[in-house]
């Protein structure tokens, strides 16, 4: 019986060519939000700390799923999460960015 063996290279995993002009649109939608966010915490404060919480939670709850699925392919080995690794991956990405931007604000006192 012979064996196959499947050689994977890190070309394989390279991302499209259209990621750069993607990375610069939104870009600019996510700063325009970013004021359109500023003025509304300025204006109703109360309604943008529920709306962000709403957002923080839901954001949190999308990146922890992919996260369990990363930590379970690393910890049973084989092939069979290679695909997924890279979303997931950015999963972890994600979610350490919202813990930082959540606990950034916590300390603000509510009006």
């Amino acid at each position: 019986m012979s064996e196959v063996t499947l050689r994977v290279a890190p070309k394989d995993f390279a991302p499209p060519t259209m990621i750069g002009r993607m990375r610069s649109r939104c870009l600019t939608v996510g700063l325009v939000f970013s004021v359109l966010a500023i003025a509304a915490a300025v204006l109703h404060w109360n309604i943008f700390l529920r709306a962000w919480l709403f957002s923080f939670i839901f954001w949190l709850g999308l990146t922890t799923g992919p996260l369990a699925l990363l930590m379970l392919q690393y910890a049973s080995g084989g092939n069979w999460g290679r695909l997924g690794r890279r979303i997931e991956s950015n999963a972890l990405h994600r979610s350490r960015t919202d813990l930082f931007c959540g606990l950034g604000n916590a300390h603000h006192p509510p009006l």
